[in-house]
């Protein structure tokens, strides 16, 4: 049959000429006996430390099938061989792995800010054969997502650093959560399955807006005097209009007292009987 790949179900054929004497035996690589079926050709039963891993089927007497359940490239590929019980003529046949690493292109996206979130961008061409990997500068694995494309998992050294985050089956995301431009900064890579086929860009170290830098770069000083600076402008102008008030009113409290003082002069007796 066709080549395994990782993950996945796969078969083989035994065909079988002439009359089973004692039941058809499927031996694995290194020798092991995984499924025996009986003479009858009714029943396969599966190896005790194989169950689950390979089922035995009789299609008809002259064809029995063994299904692999999941191809595991390390204890399925190689040599596999059926023979009528113990003893009798095998025949053999190579299973090897057939790799369909998916295609990637990778986007470094926007220049990594110091001490902020920013992103890569993972896009899969492809059925992705063993899983996506991210490699940060220096070589280091950071992120491994597994091939079924359910969960992503942060290198232990990176935990808290990096976060990987399966989009969908054709978009993979890397999340820098603090930008570090010593470690974070230059080639990124990310690939499927042990890096045959593999695609890189360079993230660069960008610097702050303008606005954004000159706000942080305020000290607590300055932020202070504007503060100040504020409230005189307003005090100095309130305090000035409350003086001329108080003075105003003053001037008009003396000028009353003048004029009342004036009137008692003019109503006085020695003055109103001069004769005119």
């Amino acid at each position: 049959m066709g080549s395994g790949i990782e993950g996945q179900k796969t078969e083989l054929k035994c065909m079988v000429n002439g009359t089973v004497q004692s039941g058809i035996q499927w031996n694995g690589p290194l020798n092991n006996e995984t499924v025996s079926c009986n003479n009858l050709q009714t029943i396969c039963m599966t190896s005790g430390k194989f169950i689950d891993r390979y089922t035995g089927v009789i299609d008809s007497p002259e064809q029995n099938t063994l299904i692999i359940e999941s191809f595991n490239s390390t204890t399925d590929a190689g040599t596999w061989s059926c023979s009528d019980g113990v003893g009798a003529p095998l025949s053999y046949c190579n299973k090897t792995i057939e790799s369909k690493q998916a295609k990637t292109s990778i986007d470094c996206m926007e220049p990594g800010i110091e001490g902020q979130k920013t992103e890569l961008k993972c896009l899969i061409t492809g059925i992705v054969w063993s899983g996506i990997r991210w490699v940060a500068p220096l070589n280091q694995e950071a992120v491994q997502c597994n091939y079924p494309q359910t969960i992503c998992k942060t290198s232990e050294k990176f935990t808290d650093r990096y976060t990987g985050v399966i989009d969908s089956p054709q978009q993979y995301t890397l999340i820098i959560e603090s930008f570090d431009p010593n470690t974070d900064a230059g080639t990124w890579t990310c690939y499927d399955g042990r890096g045959v086929q593999q695609s890189y860009c360079n993230k660069t170290s960008g610097k702050p807006d303008s606005e954004s830098e000159r706000m942080s770069g305020l000290g607590t000083g300055a932020i202070s005097g504007i503060v100040i600076a504020v409230v005189l402008a307003v005090a100095i102008p309130t305090g000035w209009i409350v003086y001329k008030r108080k003075k105003h009113a003053k001037g008009e409290d003396g000028q009353n007292a003048q004029t009342s003082q004036n009137k008692n002069e003019f109503d006085k007796p020695g003055f109103s009987n001069i004769p005119i």
